[in-house]
């Protein structure tokens, strides 16, 4: 009796072996696959909105054309009598901003001259900074003598 083997290997069948396989290879699949799926879904959604594409600077000459003509608007309306000297000074520094930002890219309308300098927007600060005496001052006896055609050299000599 006791060389009767109590179990004999008849009676496991095939069965067995092919899902003790089944099982193992799910259990493969569960540490190799999950990270994946994980992943995949898991990655953060971004949301289709339309984005409009930036917008292409103006050319350049025609830029400039533009500054030029509000430039000599400004004149024609101090030699009218239609603004003053002060809101003149305000008026040229805007459009030299203006140009800065049109040309660059770069929003240059309400930096201070410090963060002019510092985008290399230099030659426009320079003439900026001879503008805020007058723009914050202003004193009795201010002219535009001379800032218009300031604000004409830097856009002259832009490139």
């Amino acid at each position: 009796m006791l060389d009767a083997d109590p179990y004999p290997l008849s009676q496991y069948g095939l069965q067995w072996l092919l899902l003790a396989l089944a099982l193992a290879l799910l259990i493969v699949a569960w540490y190799v696959l999950l990270p994946r799926l994980v992943r995949r879904f898991t990655r953060p959604r971004v949301a289709a909105a339309r984005v409009e594409p930036p917008r292409r600077p103006t050319p350049l000459q025609t830029a400039k054309q533009m500054a030029f003509d509000r430039i000599s608007a400004v004149e024609e309306a101090v030699k009218a009598g239609r603004t003053d000297v002060r809101d003149a000074h305000i008026e040229l520094s805007a459009i030299l901003r203006e140009f800065a930002s049109t040309t660059t890219g770069i929003d240059a309308r309400s930096m201070t001259l410090t963060e002019l300098r510092a985008s290399r927007l230099d030659a426009i600060a320079t003439v900026v900074a001879t503008y805020y005496p007058i723009a914050f001052g202003v004193p009795e006896h201010s002219t535009l003598s001379g800032a218009a055609d300031r604000a004409r050299e830097v856009l002259a000599a832009w490139r």
